[in-house]
C-alpha cells in the first residue's frame, strides 16, 4: 500500500485517514435521500423516469434536486419502464368493405382476387428498398409489382395501375390488402374510386 499511495503521490497517513473517517451530516442527509429516492422509484413500479419522479417529489415537498434524483437512481441501477398501450384496429376501412373475410381460396374464375402486399429489404450498404407485390391467389401469378427507396402511396398506386392493365378486359376485379397507411391513402383511395370504379379495392385485413 505504501507504494501505491507513492506511486500516487499520496501520503500514507491521508490514505488511511481518509478510510477510516466518519461520514459527515451532509453525507448522511445524502444516501438517506438516495434511499428515498430508490423506495419512491420502486412503489411507483418503475413508471417513471427521473424528471418525472424528480416532480413528483417536488409536489410532495421532499427537498431533492433533479441531479440527486438522477444520481441516485444510476447508482442503484434504475432505469423506467417503457409502457405501451394498444390501440385497438378498426374493424372495418372507412372506404371499402370487407369483402374477402380473409378467406385466401381461390374464387370465382370471372372475378379475379388479388392480394398485395408491401416488404422491406435493407442491402449490403445499410440501404432499405421496398418492394410491393400484387398476386392472384387463384393463378399464383404476380400480376404487378413496384421497388423504391420509398415507402409511400405511390409504390402501391404503381403497383394496382399494373393490375388494371393485366386485367384490362374484366369488369370486377377484388384487391386484397392490410389497412397500412399506403393502401389506405387519400391518393390510392381516389385513384381507384375516381378512374376505376368497376374495379372494387378491399382494403382491410393484414395479410399473413
Amino acid at each position: 500500500m505504501r507504494w501505491l499511495c507513492h506511486r500516487l503521490q499520496v501520503s500514507v497517513s491521508g490514505f488511511y485517514d481518509y478510510t477510516h473517517r466518519k461520514p459527515t451530516e451532509n453525507q448522511k442527509k445524502r444516501k438517506k435521500t438516495a434511499a428515498y429516492v430508490v423506495m419512491q422509484f420502486k412503489c411507483l413500479k418503475g413508471r417513471m423516469g427521473y424528471r418525472k419522479l424528480y416532480r413528483y417529489l417536488v409536489n410532495k415537498n421532499v427537498m431533492v434536486s433533479l441531479f440527486q434524483v438522477r444520481q441516485a437512481l444510476c447508482e442503484a441501477g434504475l432505469k423506467s419502464k417503457v409502457v405501451t398501450y394498444y390501440k385497438k384496429r378498426k374493424h372495418e376501412h372507412h372506404t371499402f368493405p370487407n369483402v374477402l373475410e380473409r378467406s385466401f381460396k381461390p374464387g370465382k374464375k370471372d372475378v379475379p382476387t388479388v392480394v398485395c402486399d408491401i416488404t422491406e429489404f435493407r442491402l449490403m450498404n445499410g440501404m432499405k428498398v421496398y418492394f410491393c407485390a400484387a398476386l392472384d391467389i387463384s393463378t399464383r401469378r404476380v400480376l404487378g409489382y413496384s421497388l423504391d427507396t420509398h415507402q409511400d402511396a405511390q409504390l402501391v398506386k404503381d403497383t394496382i395501375q399494373q393490375v388494371k392493365q393485366a386485367y384490362e378486359s374484366q369488369k370486377r376485379i377484388l384487391f386484397h390488402s392490410d389497412q397500412g397507411s399506403q393502401f389506405a391513402s387519400y391518393k390510392v383511395t381516389d385513384f381507384c374510386n375516381q378512374g376505376y370504379r368497376h374495379m372494387p379495392i378491399n382494403l382491410r385485413e393484414q395479410i399473413k
